[in-house]
């Protein structure tokens, strides 16, 4: 029997989950490749409920194979791994998680490859000619951005959070690898004493839950709009089923190019499908997962609004 023949299970594991596509996209490809394997939507409900989960993985019980991690365990996802790669060590988040050697889980970070991938087909951006970024939030995802944006070599980020400290923390510990960023960090009702009131940046990233969900706010948080209208272009990482999110449509509203996150989904989960051995060229399994997008009548995925042309930043 081919190793291929066997059944194999997996999770998406975050809360909330219920509006996650990734089940969607991994089915997709399991089912045109002709393989056996399964993904579910698990929430633990709380990080005591995620810790049992990885621990039950780890001793076979849980059934899983591997997991997608989302928010808010991507975190907790690195500390608990057995071993790390070295893109999820220099983020200090996991998202993508494989069951080895019959006891052990290895963490990977499929989100930096997916964001930078993203940004090249969803906003057309020369990913090595950025000069200038701010990134909204602290947590995982942030992570997973800030150092995309550090491995292109992007002279100036702005790091902008709740609280001056989960701000200035943040730079304090991903500034560690990098000597040539200048980085700076604010509270969001603070980030004028980091911006100029003429600077202009070449991309802001909402990397924060906001508009993920039914029934998140139908505005934005007081103090964005003022610093929204100094970017070129504006990448949100979360994404909604039925629709752009609320932060894209403001951005199309005010002429600014915007996507949200729903192509870097697509682009993590195959690098995540590599790591768990899926076997079919990622182009392949691209292809497969936008094709099942469209079977479920989300269709941006497969062009782009036509407020998101632009030049491309050099």
């Amino acid at each position: 029997m081919s190793q291929y023949d066997a059944e194999r299970h997996f999770a998406v594991a975050g809360t909330p989950i219920k509006h996650s596509l990734s089940t969607v996209l991994h089915m997709a490809v399991f089912k045109e490749l002709g393989l056996p394997w399964q993904t579910a939507l698990v929430d633990p409900e709380d990080l005591e409920g995620f810790q049992l989960l990885i621990k039950n993985m780890r001793e076979g019980s849980a059934g899983y194979d591997g997991a997608n991690i989302t928010i808010p365990y991507k975190e907790e996802a690195f500390r608990l791994c057995d071993e790390l790669s070295p893109v999820a060590q220099r983020c200090g988040a996991v998202n993508t998680v494989a069951r080895v050697g019959g006891d052990k889980l290895e963490g990977h970070n499929t989100d930096v490859g997916g964001f930078l991938d993203a940004l090249k087909s969803g906003l057309k951006i020369d990913t090595n000619g950025l000069q200038s970024a701010i990134v909204c939030g602290t947590g995982g995802a942030a992570r997973a951005v800030a150092t995309a944006l550090v491995s292109v070599g992007i002279p100036r980020l702005v790091i902008l959070s709740r609280t001056d400290n989960r701000a200035n923390q943040f730079v304090t510990e991903l500034r560690q690898a990098d000597d040539q960023t200048q980085w700076r960090s604010a509270s969001y009702e603070d980030a004028f004493t980091v911006i100029g009131q003429e600077e202009v940046f070449d991309l802001c990233v909402n990397a924060t839950p906001l508009g993920m969900v039914d029934g998140s706010p139908q505005e934005l948080p007081q103090g964005w709009v003022a610093y929204l209208k100094h970017v070129r272009a504006i990448f949100d990482v979360v994404y909604r089923r039925n629709g752009l999110t609320l932060l894209v449509q403001w951005a199309h509203k005010n002429g600014i190019p915007a996507t949200d996150g729903l192509m870097m989904l697509v682009e993590q989960a195959v690098r995540s499908l590599v790591f768990w051995g899926t076997p079919a060229e990622p182009e392949e399994m691209r292809a497969i997962m936008r094709k099942a997008l469209i079977d479920e009548g989300i269709t941006r995925c497969a062009q782009q609004p036509q407020q998101q042309k632009q030049k491309q930043i050099s």
